[in-house]
């Protein structure tokens, strides 16, 4: 029927697609299987009230598989360290904290949802968490311990006064 409502729906009546037929009574609805099986329902709603033109199965529909984000510390020179992300949807971020929950860096993912974040390691040992900022909500993703780091110890600071003649002296600090 021209110009009435159509609606597409999963078979855990999930809507799918919506749209309103033409002066024909005709529409394309595009929309994405929820499933790689399973039933469409499609609907035309006359007069206010919504009726099943269609019961359409499907099988055999190739779904994407959601990657699994992960993370791995490599690169480990001295003090520094390199944390890759991978798995990650593409603009999301990601942020690597120490055990005390201070943040070493951050990254946006790329278009192939991968990251790398360079650090300073706070401590020899210890574990990092590897977090994810999605929607305001930070998800783990993995948690690196960490041993045999060479963190550069700090000197103290020292003076001398040495060969002081007459009224003058130099300081080595």
């Amino acid at each position: 029927t021209a110009a009435a409502p159509v609606n597409i729906y999963s078979a855990n009546n999930e809507l799918l697609a919506t749209g309103t037929a033409d002066g024909s009574g005709q529409v394309t609805l595009t929309f994405v299987f929820p499933d790689a099986q399973g039933e469409l329902s499609v609907r035309v709603t006359t007069n206010g009230l919504e009726t099943e033109v269609a019961s359409l199965p499907y099988s055999d529909i190739d779904i994407p598989t959601t990657p699994t984000p992960s993370a791995t510390l490599s690169d480990i020179t001295g003090d520094q360290g390199t944390v890759s992300i991978t798995g990650v949807a593409i603009g999301e971020t990601v942020t690597v904290y120490d055990a005390d929950d201070n943040a070493l860096g951050t990254a946006v993912t790329g278009s192939n949802g991968t990251a790398q974040i360079v650090f300073t390691f706070p401590d020899a040992q210890g574990e990092l968490s590897v977090r994810v900022n999605i929607n305001g909500t930070e998800t783990e993703i993995a948690t690196l311990p960490y041993s045999g780091i060479d963190i550069p110890t700090t000197p103290t600071p020292a003076a001398d006064l040495t060969k002081i003649t007459g009224d003058q002296g130099p300081v080595t600090v």
